[in-house]
């Protein structure tokens, strides 16, 4: 390949000289045990004026590549006009100047003029001159503006080792502003032209939110993004070619206030971040030491399985320690910021990864001697930014669900039958011999159930073993059912469990959690779950929990939220009422296909698009929230949009039709009761939530994968069809 991009293929691979070898073109070259081998390959004729080239050969999983293959007598001009430079001082990346464009002061910059002793920039109506010292051990004089510069060339894939130490700490405030993010990417044109977008994403520790915002990136490879921020965080940016398709990836740690111009090189795989905070950023590219993945539980096990599994993950991270200690004391100058980091990160991970083993447990807890290290190595740094480590969201909600899941209140709430006993000893009870062997025997049956799903894989086995189990569990099930219905067991709710779920939550995180920030963060966390799962503003008795919150970001971040759904349907419900439709429609219908042709029937001649979704299911709300962006595509098509809610509370169900704007005159909703819905997705073949099908203008049913409609050229094809169908 050439510097204008064209390619030229190989013709033959036969000897010129001794010990060359001929070569067919369809085969591996051999390689000798000394690992050398020479080999002439021959091109088409490449035309004159072409001074450089790249080989680029090999099958898909055994290519390799040769860049920058010269002309000796335009080599010294290369080396000079295809370079990073960097200040020698202070080690920052300075400038690089390349055969078609420049990079200063983050921004590209065009060529006036350009020699290999001086060159003269523009952008916009800017004008620099710099003048270039000769070459010495790979260092230059550079004069930048009338500024001096001892410059040396960048040969490395990133800036890892700065001259001197760094030890300016992480700012702790939680101020909201953006970052501006820019850079230039040298890829190949034919990467270029196939519309590259930049993607940063980013979390609030307070609501374990992703935030991604993107750009598209134009055809000489330029971008520039705004990333709003809360803090210094974590924002790794990604390449992606399409919807889904990652190219590469860039890991970056933003703070408000601060601009970042990022060169990435496809040919030598350089990536370097100039500004003020860039240091940071660099030193982020290195190679360095990480968790070694071991795994994950992907079915119910014993509390012996979970050990082994966390003990692996144990013995990964301690290695990962060891392994950074060696790695930070041979570069001993990089920074504090990113020591701490690296500290931080991989300890927040590995806790993360051990506590979600606790939905795998029977008790949902995990074995004592295992949560106790986790307790020990889960403590939040306070030190640090909260906001910098993406997992630690995650790692303090499966903290909570532990404490949760261990207190005795949580499981009355949740109606588990080992409360009972309890509740009884706290004298709200009393059950009788009867009761006792009922609740006993649905333990046991329970724990039989647990065991099996550990043990078998082969699911028609399983479901006939559990089914085996069942038929003694129904008996038991049913007497517990009766003490569940009971006026005493929801006096003794009542009395316990002032505000619900959340209310008990609040208790146990003031009970356990002493340090005022990660508290805050904690009670922003246990409302937004609700606001978040009911799509709703808060009941009466849990708004006062707001006051909790006693980190003031923190705390605006749920008020606002709160407000935001209190308004939501006092504006929008005149419009949700228009497009929701009564189950009365198909009432006495209990055949799916019976029912689903009675609701599709009055758009006979319109294609039908079917979303069966629920406001308890995450990927459903993503994709609605996302799904104007489908009907602006769609919008020639004659189609009307049903959608079907799964056991869905009616508040939630209209807040989120009204949150999403699903209000259009081509929707139609429907939230039919659990034996009538459970019918219809038994019919169209449900595949998980979301599940989707279409309808064509005679109201055949057509399968389609939950994300089918994220390929729009196909997807449009598919429409065609449907189209045409008579």
């Amino acid at each position: 390949m050439t510097e204008d991009g064209l390619s030229y293929p190989i013709i033959s691979a036969k000897k010129t000289r001794d010990g060359e070898t001929d070569l067919a073109l369809d085969t591996h070259i051999p390689i000798p045990e000394s690992g050398k081998t020479d080999v002439a390959l021959h091109f088409q004729p490449l035309p004159q004026d072409v001074k450089q080239f790249d080989l680029v050969e090999g099958y898909a999983s055994n290519f390799f590549k040769i860049w920058d293959i010269t002309d000796p007598a335009y080599k010294i001009h290369v080396m000079l006009f295809n370079s990073n430079w960097r200040d020698e001082e202070t080690g920052d990346w300075i400038i690089s100047l390349f055969k078609d464009q420049a990079v200063y002061d983050n921004k590209v910059w065009r060529y006036v003029s350009k020699s290999d002793k001086k060159v003269v920039l523009a952008s916009g109506d800017e004008k620099l001159t710099i003048a270039i010292g000769k070459e010495k051990d790979g260092k230059r004089v550079f004069n930048i503006g009338g500024k001096k510069l001892m410059l040396s060339a960048i040969t490395t894939n990133s800036i890892t080792d700065y001259p001197t130490a760094e030890n300016t700490p992480f700012n702790t405030e939680l101020k909201e502003g953006d970052a501006l993010v820019s850079g230039w990417l040298r890829y190949p044109k034919e990467l270029l032209k196939d519309k590259l977008t930049i993607e940063v994403s980013c979390s609030n520790v307070a609501t374990d939110d992703d935030m991604h915002v993107s750009t598209q990136v134009d055809s000489l490879g330029h971008f520039e993004l705004s990333v709003p921020l809360v803090g210094t965080q974590v924002a790794p940016l990604f390449i992606q070619e399409g919807q889904n398709e990652v190219v590469d990836g860039v890991a970056l740690i933003l703070t408000p206030g601060e601009n970042y111009f990022m060169l990435k090189d496809f040919k030598s795989s350089q990536t370097l971040i100039m500004g003020n905070d860039a240091r940071l950023q660099n030193e982020l590219q290195a190679e360095r030491p990480g968790l070694d993945y071991v795994g994950f539980i992907y079915n119910p096990v014993s509390d012996d399985s979970v050990k082994v599994m966390a003990e692996k993950w144990i013995h990964s991270y301690e290695k990962c320690v060891a392994e950074n200690k060696d790695f930070l004391a041979r570069h001993p100058n990089l920074s504090k910021r990113f020591r701490d980091y690296i500290h931080e990160s991989q300890r927040i991970e590995v806790c993360s990864e051990i506590l979600m083993m606790h939905y795998n447990t029977y008790s949902r807890l995990l074995p004592d001697d295992v949560m106790q290290w986790v307790e020990d190595h889960s403590v939040v740094d306070t030190s640090l930014p909260v906001n910098l480590i993406s997992g630690m969201s995650s790692m303090l909600r499966y903290k909570r669900e532990c404490y949760a899941y261990a207190d005795p209140r949580m499981n009355a709430l949740w109606g588990r039958p080992a409360s009972l006993p309890w509740l009884e000893t706290k004298g709200m009870l009393h059950l009788s011999d009867k009761e006792h062997q009922a609740i006993s025997q649905m333990e046991k049956m329970n724990r039989e159930i647990f065991a099996l799903c550990s043990k078998m894989d082969d699911r028609k086995a399983l479901n006939d073993s559990v089914a085996a189990v069942q038929e003694k569990y129904m008996e038991a099930a049913s007497v517990v059912a009766t003490i569940h219905e009971s006026g005493d067991y929801h006096k003794a709710l009542d009395i316990l469990c002032v505000g619900g779920e959340q209310g008990i939550m609040n208790d146990i995180i003031d009970s356990i959690c002493t340090n005022p920030l990660v508290n805050s963060i904690h009670h922003a966390q246990i409302l937004n779950e609700y606001l978040d799962h009911e799509r709703c503003a808060l009941p009466e008795n849990l708004e006062p929990y707001i006051a909790l919150i006693k980190e003031p970001h923190f705390r605006n971040v749920i008020f606002n939220k709160n407000e935001f759904f209190k308004k939501l349907m006092k504006e929008k419900e005149e419009a949700v009422n228009a497009v929701i439709h009564p189950s009365s429609d198909v009432e006495g219908l209990t055949d799916g296909k019976a029912i689903i042709d009675k609701i599709v029937e009055p758009y006979r001649g319109k294609i039908v698009y079917l979303d069966i979704w629920g406001t308890w299911c995450a990927p459903c709300k993503r994709k609605l929230s996302e799904s104007h962006k489908l009907k602006d595509e769609l919008k020639d098509y004659d189609i009307v949009y049903l959608y079907l809610a799964n056991s869905s509370p009616e508040k939630s169900w209209k807040n989120v039709i009204a949150e999403y704007s699903l209000t259009e005159p081509n929707c139609v909703h429907y939230n039919l009761p659990h034996d009538q819905q459970h019918a219809v997705e038994e019919y169209v073949g449900l595949t998980g939530y979301p599940t989707y099908r279409l309808f064509d203008k005679q109201g055949g049913i057509h399968h389609l994968n939950w994300l089918d409609d994220e390929n729009l050229s196909d997807f449009k094809k598919k429409l065609d069809t449907l189209e045409e169908l008579k």
